[in-house]
Order: structure tokens, then sequence, then C-alpha cells
């Protein structure tokens, strides 16, 4: 976060509010210690006792000490099975509470052009060194999401980058979740989902399986005249066709073809694996070319166990009936069942 977006937040704060307000008080003393933080004014450690800072970190309540002592301070008292409590104003705090002072050099400047008497205000030609606060410990391994998201994104990762992936989920919310993430990855994707129409359905999935740009199309007639400006521009880079497409179970399950894709990841199981088969087979179908990955992510020790046991024993139920769930299957693969049958017969 920027540490001058928070000084104009707080300011604004107490230019707009009552001054015998409580909320007034914190306001006004939030910007004077997020002040002290942006010109470097020089602090004694209220842990060690060191003057000054050594690097400078910043509580949830705004109370700085270094960095290390504060480290040492919430774990010496979690390690006791104490509340760990803000050294100055007894407030509980966390690890997670902790961020750290990022100062950014000033681009027009060299080190040696910087000024080392922080109380003289730089020339109004000289823009001010950009501040931030991080947080040092993020409240989840994948920043602020869920631990599947951020397992899928570490997948997208790996992945080459001409590959195309299916993404489903039967919850429409947990695609909202999903794709803002994608886009802070820079992951360009679409969507697919009950609640829009068809004619937007057949777009989206005409610019998925749009899986290459005929040169043709941008070539110039001779007779033409040349284009110039923005339209040239147009013609020439057309936009890239999304490699992720979001798409909720329920409506892609059935009657698509996505084979302009070859990973399938699977968020959450569904009662039937039937269900899930249906939507991995639009990607896994004729006039697939390349060999396809299914992902599927479940949480350990969670209520999604207990739905993988419910499909095993509604395969049990379909295989004990002669059915084949996820397909008709191949006269190969029919005659592997057939051998197997027979082996466990004279075993």
């Amino acid at each position: 976060m920027d540490l001058q977006e928070l000084i104009d937040r707080f300011k604004k704060s107490t230019e707009t509010s009552e001054a015998d307000q409580p909320q007034d008080t914190m306001a006004r003393f939030t910007t004077h210690a997020l002040r002290q933080i942006q010109n470097d004014v020089s602090a004694e450690c209220p842990i060690c006792a060191e003057e000054p800072l050594i690097e400078p970190a910043v509580t949830g309540c705004w109370h700085s000490a270094c960095k290390k002592c504060l480290e040492l301070y919430i774990r010496h008292q979690t390690d006791k099975g104490e509340l760990p409590r803000c050294f100055s104003c007894r407030a509980p705090v966390t690890r997670h509470d902790i961020f750290e002072v990022i100062r950014y050099q000033s681009p027009t400047n060299t080190p040696d052009d910087i000024d080392i008497d922080m109380s003289t205000p730089p020339p109004a030609s000289q823009p001010m060194p950009r501040i931030s606060l991080r947080r040092i410990y993020p409240l989840s391994p994948s920043a602020h999401t869920s631990a599947k998201i951020h397992a899928l994104l570490t997948h997208l990762m790996k992945l080459p980058p001409n590959s195309k992936s299916v993404v489903f989920s039967q919850f429409t919310s947990f695609l909202d979740l999903i794709a803002p993430q994608l886009t802070k990855a820079g992951i360009t994707h679409s969507r697919l989902d009950g609640s829009m129409p068809q004619k937007a359905r057949a777009e989206v999935l005409r610019e998925f399986n749009r899986t290459e740009i005929y040169e043709e199309e941008l070539e110039l007639d001779e007779d033409d005249p040349p284009k110039s400006g923005a339209a040239a521009t147009r013609s020439k880079t057309p936009q890239p066709s999304p490699s992720i497409l979001l798409i909720s179970l329920r409506a892609g399950g059935v009657g698509l073809n996505l084979t302009a894709a070859n990973n399938v990841f699977m968020m959450d199981p569904w009662w039937s694996f039937a269900v899930e088969a249906q939507a991995i087979d639009r990607v896994h179908r004729m006039g697939q070319l390349r060999e396809v990955t299914v992902t599927r992510f479940v949480v350990k020790d969670s209520i999604e166990v207990r739905m993988l046991r419910v499909q095993e024993r509604k395969m049990n139920i379909a295989g004990s009936l002669g059915l084949r769930v996820g397909g008709d299957g191949t006269e190969d693969e029919r005659k592997k069942s057939r051998i197997e049958e027979l082996r466990l017969l004279f075993e």
C-alpha cells in the first residue's frame, strides 16, 4: 500500500469529521505516525531501545519498532501461550499485522545526489521518493486468495505459453473469485455460465477456440490505400485469444466442443462422477490432437473427501450393472476390460 495514499485518506477523515469524535483522534494519530515514517524521523525502538530503528516496521495500530524486534517479540509471546499485544497501546497484534517500510529511490536521482538531511524538503522539480508499506507475512500463501486458487495459479504458471485450459466449477461465485486473480497474474481469460445469453456464449466459444491468426487477414491489398495511425495498429495487432476459459459445470458440461484446450481443472467435486466425466469430455473428444491433462482440486479433511466417496459408491453401482461412467469407450478398452475380468476369474 502506498504511504502517501494512506496519509491523504486519514487526513481527509480528520478534516471532514467533528473535533470531539473519538475516531477523529485516532485518525489524527495515524496521520502523525505515517508522516513520521514518511519524513524518516529518527526514533528509538521501544523494544531494544536502539536509535535509530533498524529496518523499521509498523504494526496494524501504527506503532513502529525494529522489524527483527517485532518478529521476536510476537514469537516469544506466542511460544508462552499468550496473546501478543502491542508494546505501546496493548492492542492485539499478530505477525500478519507487521508491515515493513519500503522506500523507492527517486528515479531522477542517483545515490550520490540524495540529500542526507531529510529535514530539507526536495525542490518542486524533484519528485518525492515513493514509500510504501508491505505486509511481511501475507494472510495466506496465495496473498489473500484461497488455497485452491493459489494451487490453480501455480499449475497455470507451469504450462507452456501456447497451452489452453478450461477451469470448471459448480459455483459461479467461485469463478467470481478466480477471475480477478487471473487478471492480477496477467493471464488472459474468458467466462461462460448460465446467466449469459446464447449469443454471448457463442462469441466466447468462438474466441476461445480461435487457435491461429491467418496472415491473409493482416495483409493489405495492393490497390487499397495504406492505413495509418490507430487503424493500422488494429489491423496488425489482433486481440489474442484467451488462454483460460472459466466455465460453470452445469452450463458448460454438455454439448460443447472445447478441443482447443488440452488442460482441464476441476475446482470442486460433484455428487456424480458422470457429470464431471461429461465436462472433461468437452475437451477429450473427437478432434483433440494433444494429450489431455485433468487436475482435480480437493481440500483435505473436508466434505469434498466425502463427496469423492459418494462418487466411488455410485461408480461401483454403475459398474455392477455393466454401465461405464464417462462415455461408451473404445473397442480396445472393452477388450482390456474383458481380459481383466477373465484374469480375476482364474486367479
